[in-house]
């Protein structure tokens, strides 16, 4: 409303989620008359888009069609239960919409969501290149979107841990029982420089590439629940295990994608840090993969 052209994009997990930010959106110009004169009669509104009379428009799109986030270029980003969509389609799909040379001025980049799951949105929260803010199930309360009676009555019902993941903001490991806390790996991931652009690790240049290994590890899901992980490492080349160091200079994981994307997306990663070595874990559909790389 106040500056002009401004493409502003919201995106939600899914279209029922994305339908219902649309709503409440339309419904705050639809009831005051003052913000309903800002838009364009013309254009109007149609299910995913508002057409505002200075050249303004908000878009609502969703996740879950991730060729239908390509194409558009943003002023403001804001993307909806970040922890709920896939690191992969953010980085590839989503983030991308942030490099439109349609920006008169730096995007602005807005994460919304509830820590239920260690990813970007982690990355997000734990980097000194955000403002954060958190809100707990007691800010709810003042503000008058929860009672107080029902927040106690999950706290009987949570675990502990679920309890403060859910209505306390807190980021904690994604399953009891993990020989690893996720958060804890997540830590020691020897990442870029703050000056790099890329969100994640970048390949050692050169000098450094003199002096170390990079080691991958592929371990590919079997079930739809379950999560292929890729790992590198990097060790110095003189390492030995009474007195050497290895860091994990970057790892990823996704689920619920076939064969064929989880080959593109293997690749993709193998072609841009380069191992040395890729080790396979060939149980069960492991073996296709190798067989295929």
């Amino acid at each position: 409303i106040l500056y002009p052209d401004e493409d502003v994009v919201v995106v939600a997990p899914t279209m029922r989620q994305s339908n219902i930010l649309f709503s409440l959106v339309r419904n705050y110009f639809y009831n005051n008359p003052y913000l309903l004169g800002f838009v364009d009669k013309r254009k109007g509104f149609t299910r995913e888009i508002i057409h505002l009379q200075n050249g303004s428009t908000l878009r609502m799109l969703t996740a879950k069609s991730e060729e239908g986030l390509l194409g558009f270029g943003v002023s403001t980003l804001i993307i909806d239960e970040t922890a709920s969509i896939p690191d992969e389609v953010i980085r590839t799909r989503i983030l991308r919409m942030l490099a439109s040379p349609r920006n008169k001025m730096k995007p602005l980049l807005v994460l919304l969501g509830t820590p239920h799951r260690v990813g970007f949105l982690y990355d997000a929260w734990t980097s000194d290149e955000y403002l954060r803010f958190r809100w707990t199930w007691e800010d709810a309360v003042k503000a008058g979107i929860m009672k107080r009676e029902l927040v106690e009555y999950f706290r009987k019902t949570l675990t502990d841990a679920e309890f403060r993941r859910w209505f306390m903001a807190e980021f904690l490991p994604e399953q009891e029982g993990l020989f690893f806390n996720p958060l804890s790996v997540r830590e020691c991931v020897v990442k870029a420089r703050k000056t790099e652009k890329s969100e994640t690790s970048a390949p050692l240049n050169p000098l450094l590439r003199s002096q170390y290994l990079v080691y991958a590890g592929l371990d590919i899901a079997r079930y739809g629940d379950d999560e292929t992980a890729l790992v590198f490492i990097r060790a110095p080349r003189d390492f030995a295990f009474d007195n050497g160091v290895v860091a994990v200079h970057d790892y990823y994981r996704w689920g619920r994608r076939g064969l064929d994307e989880t080959f593109a997306l293997v690749l993709e990663k193998l072609n841009y840090h380069k191992p040395d070595l890729v080790v396979v874990d060939t149980v069960g559909l492991g073996a296709g993969v190798y067989d295929f790389l």
